[in-house]
């Protein structure tokens, strides 16, 4: 009912709630209201930050350049500029990307955006972003070879019967080394 009003009105209203809280575990600490998350809680959309969904960041970063470059004029990311938007860790999620980007229309003079046109606090970080990311994908790199390389010495020691000797003819290698890589890989 209206204030003042006498008869009732039908409304549809539908809520929208936002948190970057896990809200179970605030109801434990005691810091929200159970019967309140049982009431809002009807349907739930995880959106993950945007440094866990990096290969989001040149579709985003591309629209909003073309969101914040003037009528008539086209312009680009450099390479290493998209390079350190895709490194750079994003503590302010969609909206520091938008403002960066923004920022970066702005203050580049040419048709090319380059790292030169972004904050100098992003361009800390982005070297240690890029170094995590290469020792990672030297240690993926490092156990899927040696998962590969254990998987064909057993093809090649099935080929053979088990017959060390053989096996260590086709694979190129000697005898020695074909136990030390099967004491290595098979333990």
């Amino acid at each position: 009912m209206r204030l003042g009003d006498t008869k009732e009105t039908t409304v549809d209203v539908r809520f929208i709630f936002a948190t970057n809280k896990e809200l179970k575990n605030e109801i434990e600490d005691g810091k929200f209201r159970k019967d309140l998350f049982f009431r809002i809680n009807a349907f739930v959309i995880n959106l993950p930050p945007l440094r866990e969904k990096r290969e989001d960041i040149p579709l985003l970063a591309n629209y909003f350049l073309q969101k914040f470059a003037r009528r008539g004029k086209k312009k680009r990311f450099s390479k290493e500029a998209m390079e350190l938007l895709t490194a750079y860790g994003w503590p302010g999620n969609v909206r520091e990307l938008a403002n960066i980007i923004e920022r970066s229309v702005l203050l580049s003079a040419y048709e090319e955006i380059t790292v030169d046109d972004f904050p100098e606090g992003m361009l800390d970080v982005a070297p240690q972003a890029r170094e995590q990311e290469t020792l990672k994908l030297r240690e993926i790199t490092v156990s899927k070879l040696d998962q590969l390389g254990k998987e064909h010495i057993e093809r090649v020691l099935n080929s053979v019967g088990g017959n060390k000797a053989k096996a260590a003819r086709l694979l190129g290698i000697t005898r020695k080394t074909l136990y030390s890589k099967i004491s290595k890989e098979f333990r």
